[in-house]
């Protein structure tokens, strides 16, 4: 009778112990204790004892319960791709390696172990085989991205966050990215890894500011309790060259550990360039039991590439989340940010700037979120920000102008997901209070105004058959501006099909209506979905501008080693331009059109090597209208051909990408009247770029150095963003420093 008595009881006390540690308990570990004595041939009670003491901050302990677990039951393939994940972090490779393949022969439906493969392999400056991993894993989870394991005990939290989006970004696959990023969060849209990885990759792409703003936020409010630094810029929109060659990527660090365990994290970066570029980026994080947190400092300078192009940037940021029980989560964060800058457009006429703008701003945020799992199935999220701006703009003795505002914004957001079909539902309601101070010839002026914005949407995204998804939504704005006052019901449409397990159609339709905003830097986040079936919904632009947005693209998955795609997407637009008559500010409405086209191939012929190459083209008519990006019509045709290789057993990276550039248009010239019509102008012409990085061992790092515009081509170009450029002018040698512990 006690036999039979013992293992009842050590199943209720393991029950228990998972039910403490989900809730970071630290009494989890006796009930585990318990378990294990009163069933000493139970391996699952082992497992629960090292996750519990992991978590701690006793790896080796909870090493050594695993390895008894292992030797108890050695056909667990799932805890053998554990033990492989925690040999992983000892920097024990071959170990791990051995772990995983055991795993895969023991279970070979199991995607854990290719999931757990793929980031230990990435760690070992092989991102071609982590993808071909990456991608097995996939298929293995009925083809929908993974970004965990089946062993779900400790949430995971250091899979899911381990720099999967490094992976695509360090093979230059960008489309690949975003591709798993919506699939995430359109069929699940409580995942936070989709959302970051989103985050990530927005970082990169012109006027995709306020997208990755909202997606960061998101995650945070998502995610389960973390040792991960927050970088204070990751929050911020980075101008001008420092978006591209700032400290530190943008994107999520992909030095993060590979398991999560009470203790500090440290990732530092630093970057020195030309032209007076330099940056320091400093992150520390904590994690005790049911509290996490990041303080941190960004701080970044360049002289620019002409006179008055100079711009210097800094951020504090301290971060704090805080998990009460199993079903609650807080979030509290504190930031602020100061820039100074000068004329920082890059227009196509090289001369055309205004020497004598200068610009200052300071802000200062407070967020509060909170997250609360009502069930398996429901979920609320709910955001406060407070924000407090200062900012001046002056143009030599002649002007002056002081804004001063104070931002409250409230975010309601329920999320349920049920097994075929998803919804999202929501509200916002934003108010800002704005006193505007200017001095110039004609005498100075106080204006004080207030700008309010309602909003509510709802999205479903529902699974009609196995291979067809659906998304239907509306959302319902107000807006009161200064001088734009505007109401819109949107609806969104979007449609998935896939035809088969390697291709994907895509197409929507939807309208948006561009809220209000203090600055570019300075983007107050919200929880309302960005994309509707990949498209983004949210381009930055002028407050109160109307769109309409049809998209269609198709992406193809040719074999495991080639891929590739299209995307179209037109935007019909309806934007307000201030204007003065008569002393008198009024708007003017233009109708504008935005077309573009995105073709990609990625191919990895060999282990050790990859091409790449996205066709881009751009066009934008603003209906013969000059507005502040410098033309009324503009075409671009972009081909980048990009190669890196990776040598076999070696920590280095070398890369080369030669792009091609064509561009044409009707620009505002310098020396000409505002008043004055475009005058066309067309340059094309090769651009070069060529990188050296090496992987510090023991995943504490990386160090890479970097050429942009390798021959020093003098050429006439400007982005649709004329602020954030992607082509520099002259020729920038870079070097960046990133260290992690």
């Amino acid at each position: 009778f006690r036999s039979r008595l013992d293992p009842g009881l050590a199943q209720i006390q393991t029950i228990l112990g998972f039910s403490y540690l989900g809730r970071d308990d630290g009494r989890a570990i006796e009930f585990f204790r318990r378990a294990a004595a009163l069933d000493q041939a139970a391996p699952l009670p082992r497992v629960g004892w090292a996750l519990a003491l992991i978590r701690q901050g006793r790896l080796e302990q909870g090493r050594k319960q695993l390895e008894i677990a292992v030797v108890l039951d050695p056909t667990d393939a799932l805890v053998r791709s554990y033990m492989a994940k925690i040999y992983a972090t000892e920097g024990r490779r071959r170990l791990a390696a051995a772990q995983l393949r055991l795993a895969r022969t023991l279970d070979a439906s199991d995607p854990t172990a290719f999931l757990y493969s793929a980031l230990t392999r990435q760690a070992d400056n092989e991102p071609i085989g982590a993808l071909h991993a990456l991608e097995s894993a996939a298929e293995l989870n009925d083809n929908r991205p993974v970004y965990r394991s089946r062993l779900r005990l400790d949430e995971d939290l250091a899979v899911r966050s381990a720099g999967l989006g490094a992976l695509y970004r360090s093979l230059g696959f960008g489309q690949l990215a975003l591709n798993k990023g919506f699939q995430s969060t359109t069929q699940d849209p409580a995942d936070y890894s989709g959302h970051r990885l989103l985050a990530d990759v927005y970082s990169t792409l012109p006027r995709h500011e306020i997208a990755r703003v909202d997606e960061l936020y998101q995650s945070q409010l998502l995610q389960p309790l973390n040792v991960t630094p927050v970088l204070p810029q990751l929050g911020e929109s980075n101008l001008f060259i420092l978006g591209q060659m700032g400290p530190s990527e943008l994107a999520h660090s992909e030095f993060v550990p590979l398991v999560t365990e009470n203790g500090l994290s440290f990732q530092g970066s630093a970057i020195a360039s030309g032209n007076g570029t330099h940056g320091e980026d400093v992150a520390l994080a904590g994690l005790g039991d049911n509290v996490s947190y990041s303080v941190g400092r960004f701080d970044a300078a360049t002289d620019g590439f002409r006179d008055n192009n100079d711009l210097e940037q800094h951020v504090t940021n301290a971060y704090v989340q805080g998990r009460p029980n199993a079903k609650t989560s807080l979030l509290a964060e504190y930031r602020r940010s100061t820039t100074d800058k000068g004329d920082l457009r890059l227009l196509f006429d090289p001369t055309n700037f205004n020497p004598l703008l200068r610009q200052h701003e300071n802000v200062d945020s407070t967020r509060l979120g909170l997250r609360r799992d009502l069930s398996v199935h429901s979920h609320l999220l709910a955001s406060l920000i407070h924000e407090s701006g200062d900012s001046s703009t002056t143009v030599g003795p002649t002007y002056f102008e002081n804004h001063t505002s104070k931002t409250n914004s409230i975010d309601l957001q329920h999320l349920y997901t049920a097994d075929h079909w998803h919804l999202t539902t929501g509200g916002r309601y934003f108010s800002q209070k704005v006193s505007k101070m200017s001095d110039s010839p004609l005498g100075p002026t106080l204006i004080r105004y207030e700008v309010e914005q309602a909003s509510a949407y709802a999205y479903a995204n529902v699974q009609l058959a196995s291979r067809f998804d659906v998304t239907l939504g509306f959302s319902s704005d107000m807006l009161h501006g200064q001088n734009v006052r505007r109401r819109q019901l949107s609806p969104k449409l979007g449609l998935l099909w896939r035809p088969g397990r390697a291709t994907t159609l895509r197409v929507a339709a939807f309208r948006t209506l561009q809220g209000h905003f203090t600055s570019k830097q300075s983007i107050i986040p919200r929880l309302e979905p960005t994309h509707v079936t990949g498209f983004n919904q949210y381009f930055f632009a002028p407050e109160g501008e109307q769109s309409r947005h049809y998209g269609l693209a198709l992406d193809h998955r040719f074999s495991r080693k080639l891929y590739g795609g299209v995307q179209l997407l037109r935007r019909d637009l309806n934007t307000p331009v201030p204007i003065l008559y008569n002393g008198t500010q009024l708007l003017e409405y233009v109708n504008a059109r935005d077309d573009s086209v995105r073709a990609y191939a990625y191919w990895t012929p060999t282990a050790n090597l990859s091409f790449g190459s996205e066709y881009r083209f751009e066009r934008v008519d603003n209906n013969g209208e000059v507005l502040d990006t410098g033309y009324s019509l503009l075409r671009t045709r972009r081909l980048p051909l990009k190669i890196d290789y990776f040598p076999a057993s070696s920590r280095f990276r070398i890369g080369f990408t030669a792009s091609y550039i064509d561009q044409s248009g009707y620009f505002s010239q310098a020396g000409l009247a505002p008043s004055a019509p475009p005058v066309y102008g067309a340059d094309s012409f090769w651009y070069f770029t060529g990188a050296l990085g090496y992987r510090l061992p023991r995943h504490h790092g990386s160090l890479s150095l970097r050429v942009d515009n390798l021959l020093d081509k003098r050429f006439r170009f400007q982005d649709t963003d004329p602020e954030f450029t992607q082509i520099m002018p002259e020729r920038m040698l870079s070097l960046r420093v990133t260290l992690s512990y």
